[in-house]
């Protein structure tokens, strides 16, 4: 009899939590999951990934390239977020903002002047000249430079300056000041966006104001023969995106894109975006060039495929997640993207159908994830996560 109504009990009880658990899974409450802790295992797909955290670390670039420049406590590490890895690595005492091509000079940041800027000697660990940062204001991120090495002139792609456009002379070791012939924005505030053409050898910069009232200038030179210089009313406010040779999109309005001739700079077409995606803080071509991953000033991630201007995916999912500025990076084989999350998340995506495959939250902020192969074949990677 007892042994019975045990029985009975026992069967109502488990009735009773399974309703519960229904109950909390149809009002789509769900617990928390623990957060990972350094030395813990990420896995995705077939590998196990070890976390490791790189803490207040400094992002640039690499002159010419897709490739990103890491810096701490001394050290860079030139890195390709299609294939990351630590290897190749150099000494240098100052935070690198842009690297050149041939790792000759870099831009740098001064760290006992807050307010200046320098162009160094990365060879000779000197730095050439110093600058005012406040002569600039960097819309990208992280910044981009280009360098003019016969000239000795050092040109920002992105940035906002009053009085017009600005550029770096190593000779006069100051920023020089270009005025726009027949371009008077209000309140005389200049703000540009600049791009490598095909050839790397020949930068076109499209200069505008605060409003579109402004309207817009193009200058374009080639990179070694500032002289050079050609000055022309221009359509579109930028370009962004590299999708064939002698094409890019650019910027039309805020908005708005389109696919521009860069031999001509006439609009071939424009780009059906949604409103909602708004203004573009960072682009990357993923592996092979058949998408771009496109970040907007709202912390969200878009897919699309630079040929046609097609939407393919629109993250977050979910939509708490707030995308860093550097977007996304993939694994070494092409298969996983990974995005950073400014809360603490860890999300991956097959690169192919782009659906979620991991999300990991962290104990620590996360401004990018680096999926890093092993050395040995059947050990465990690195899931190496930069704030």
């Amino acid at each position: 009899m007892c042994r019975s109504i045990l029985r009975r009990l026992l069967s109502l009880a488990l009735v009773l939590t399974s309703a519960l658990l229904a109950g909390v899974a149809e009002s789509g409450e769900k617990p928390e999951k623990k957060a990972l802790a350094e030395g813990d295992t990420l896995s995705i797909g077939k590998r196990d990934y070890t976390l490791q955290f790189f803490k207040n670390a400094v992002w640039g670039t690499l002159e010419k390239s897709a490739k990103l420049c890491l810096w701490k406590e001394g050290t860079a590490w030139v890195i390709d977020p299609l294939r990351p890895h630590l290897n190749d690595q150099f000494p240098c005492p100052w935070p690198i903002e842009t690297l050149a091509a041939d790792r000759s000079l870099a831009v740098v940041r001064v760290p006992d002047k807050k307010d200046m800027l320098a162009v160094a000697d990365v060879r000779k660990r000197t730095l050439i000249a110093e600058f005012p940062a406040s002569a600039f204001f960097f819309s990208g991120y992280p910044a981009e430079w280009v360098f003019a090495q016969k000239r000795q002139h050092v040109y920002s792609l992105h940035g906002i300056s009053d009085g017009g456009w600005y550029y770096l002379d190593l000779n006069q070791k100051k920023s020089a000041r270009l005025k726009i012939p027949g371009f008077s924005p209000a309140d005389d505030t200049h703000v540009w966006n600049g791009a490598l053409l095909d050839d790397g050898k020949e930068l076109v910069f499209f200069i505008s104001g605060q409003t579109t009232k402004d309207g817009v200038r193009r200058l374009q030179f080639p990179i070694e023969d500032f002289e050079k210089r050609t000055h022309a009313v221009a359509d579109a406010m930028g370009p962004l995106l590299h999708v064939a040779e002698n094409q890019m999109i650019g910027s039309l309005e805020p908005g708005q894109y389109g696919v521009i001739s860069t031999k001509t700079w006439k609009i071939i077409k424009r780009v059906d975006w949604r409103n909602e995606f708004g203004s573009v803080a960072h682009y990357r071509l993923g592996p092979g060039g058949r998408y771009a991953y496109l970040s907007n000033g709202l912390l969200r991630l878009f897919v699309y495929e630079p040929k046609t201007g097609a939407l393919v995916k629109a993250f977050p999912e979910p939509k708490k997640l707030e995308v860093h500025r550097l977007g996304a990076t993939f694994s070494a084989d092409g298969r996983h993207g990974v995005v950073g999350g400014e809360t603490g998340q860890i999300v991956v995506f097959d690169a192919r159908t782009h659906e979620l495959v991991q999300q990991a939250f962290v104990k620590h902020s996360v401004g990018t994830a680096l999926l890093i192969e092993p050395e040995e074949k059947n050990a465990a990677g690195t899931c190496l996560v930069v704030d």
